[in-house]
């Protein structure tokens, strides 16, 4: 109940819109796209298709209505009947209402996986570790595909482990279909398998004598489930109806989608910061005294008699660490990426065995009656740094900003703003907004009521805006101290070292909130200061909102400020 009530509040998140907030969510405006886009010769998506097909399903009652309700089948006919707020706000509600049932179903994944090796108490003690998790419940929030792709692969992981706890080699085939349905949702999927089954395989077959009996099964029902997988992956994805397309896909995953935000070189160094910021990072995730909790449970998963109550096979017990190895290595290490959504996998893992530590501390120490409270209040705790996502959502900066923009500006005013939507308040629809960049206008998402120009972002004396906003959730990128992002191991991504050769963009940006332009400070939404923890994922939580009014070049140069 616990995690329905965490997933579940807050999902109107910046609704109702035409847009969403969803930094790289699928909702509400590419999912359609992205299911034509596959199939289409020689086109290609950024993603697979199988949550795209998925939510085409369940929205259809919506957009059969827009396709009925347009003034023709052109395509600026369908853009402007798909893009109003009613048909937009339903996609989004129902994305997320998804997201939300399949957070959901990892945590009971979570719970089935445990109590296969360790047992029920152990299963539920893990289920609620893994709910207190904070940045699961923020994707749990959005139409992000982690959390349909985590869904599936938990399930995956969850049929191997009962390969080796049941000795059901069989298992492998309901193993595949899953594993591949992780897969045809989120690419990189591929690394929580390719190297965890094969070693968990190869040990249960070396160590166990029933499983030594099961060896030519395991052979055929191992080459069974490769074959059925790569099939699978191969309808799914559009490989048979699409080969120019999907062979694009895959060089663009390998190149550009991933080198160009790569923040680790490829060297030695690179990956060994890579290995030490997956642990480093876990206070993002728990807070720190769970991790005492994991080496705690890894230990007594590992020592544990197979004469214990709930006998833990060896093999069994490390899968879900070997499952969290072979992400980092197979993933992170590829794409030289660690941010919130790419180590959630790991700390998935992890919670396992915090649930472990959980269990034994709890109902088989002999001191249990003195760490009861200890553990209580560590969960309770882990539920109150969960639930500041909650009031993150519910409180986002850009509700005040939107408040007084509608008191305070006035019908024709020009207002200017820069930046993806998905940083973006709602603006008045009496205002004249334009949106700047120096980006090509054809790569944009357009919104309903705002102009795009393209033009320099330092030319604003030319356009002459009488208010400018600016999210810092888009803006860190040219305000940021190049230093402040670095640290032993790390580099600047390719795509930020563009921004830092950009010294035009750069100067005009902090001139501009520095009050050197002929622009002041006029409102400023921020963060507000509550009991809750300050959480800070995606660049889209408690991110700043600046709105500034020209002034006359004698107007003195004070900025008046108002905050939220």
């Amino acid at each position: 109940m616990a995690n329905v009530v965490l997933h579940g509040v807050g999902i109107g998140w910046g609704l109702p819109s035409s847009t969403g907030w969803d930094d790289d969510g699928v909702a509400p405006r590419d999912f359609l796209v992205g299911v034509v886009e596959t199939y289409q010769w020689g086109s290609h998506y950024t993603y697979p298709p199988l949550h795209l097909l998925m939510l085409t399903a369940l929205t259809a009652p919506v957009w059969v209505t827009a396709l009925i309700r347009a003034r023709g089948f052109g395509v600026a006919d369908l853009i402007a009947e798909f893009t109003k707020i009613p048909y937009m706000t339903a996609f989004s509600v129902i994305a997320r209402a998804v997201s939300v049932a399949m957070g959901v179903g990892i945590v009971y994944a979570i719970f089935r996986l445990v109590e296969e090796i360790w047992g029920r108490r152990a299963g539920i003690c893990a289920a609620l570790v893994v709910t207190t998790n904070v940045v699961l419940n923020y994707y749990s929030h959005t139409s992000n595909l982690d959390v349909p792709y985590l869904f599936w692969a938990s399930l995956a992981i969850v049929e191997a482990v009962r390969v080796v706890t049941r000795a059901e080699p069989r298992r492998l085939r309901r193993f595949a279909w899953l594993a591949a349905f992780s897969i045809c949702t989120k690419d990189q999927a591929y690394g929580l398998f390719v190297l965890s089954v094969p070693a968990i395989l190869i040990a249960w077959v070396a160590t166990g004598r029933s499983a030594r009996g099961h060896l030519r099964e395991v052979a055929r029902e191992s080459a069974i489930a490769l074959l059925v997988a790569t099939m699978l992956v191969m309808v799914i994805d559009g490989a048979l109806f699409n080969p120019p397309g999907f062979r694009a896909r895959l060089a663009f995953l390998t190149g550009t989608a991933s080198q160009d935000h790569a923040v680790y070189p490829a060297d030695v160094a690179g990956w060994a910061a890579i290995a030490k910021d997956t642990l480093s990072f876990f206070g993002r995730y728990y807070s720190w005294p769970v991790a005492a909790l994991c080496v705690l449970g890894f230990g007594r998963s590992l020592c544990a008699p197979r004469s214990a109550r709930f006998p833990v096979s060896k093999v069994a017990s490390l899968a879900p660490m070997a499952v969290a190895v072979s992400f980092t290595l197979a993933f992170n290490m590829s794409a030289r990426r660690t941010e919130h959504r790419f180590l959630l996998p790991q700390m998935l893992m992890f919670g396992v065995y915090a649930g472990v530590g959980v269990d034994w501390l709890v109902f088989r120490s002999d001191l249990q009656r003195f760490y009861r409270p200890a553990v209580a209040a560590l969960l309770a705790w882990g539920m109150w740094r969960a639930a500041a996502v909650n009031k993150a959502l519910l409180y986002d900066p850009r509700y005040d900003a939107e408040a007084w923009m509608q008191s305070n500006m006035r019908p024709g005013d020009r207002v200017e703003t820069y930046g993806n939507d998905v940083y973006l308040p709602r603006f008045p629809l009496v205002t004249d907004v334009q949106r700047v960049g120096p980006e090509s206008l054809s790569g944009r998402s357009s919104l309903p009521g705002v102009r795009e120009v393209k033009a320099a972002y330092s030319d604003v004396e030319e356009r002459r805006p009488r208010f400018v906003v600016l999210s810092q959730g888009w803006a860190w990128r040219y305000l940021a101290d190049t230093g402040s992002l670095l640290k032993v191991g790390t580099s600047l991504s390719p795509e930020q070292s563009a921004r830092e050769r950009d010294s035009a963009s750069q100067g005009y940006f902090r001139a501009l909130l520095e009050g050197r332009l002929h622009y002041r400070l006029v409102h400023m939404s921020a963060h507000r200061t509550s009991l809750f923890p300050v959480v800070d994922i995606h660049s889209s939580t408690n991110k700043t909102v600046w709105i500034l009014e020209r002034v006359d070049d004698s107007a003195p140069d004070v900025s008046r400020t108002t905050e939220s």
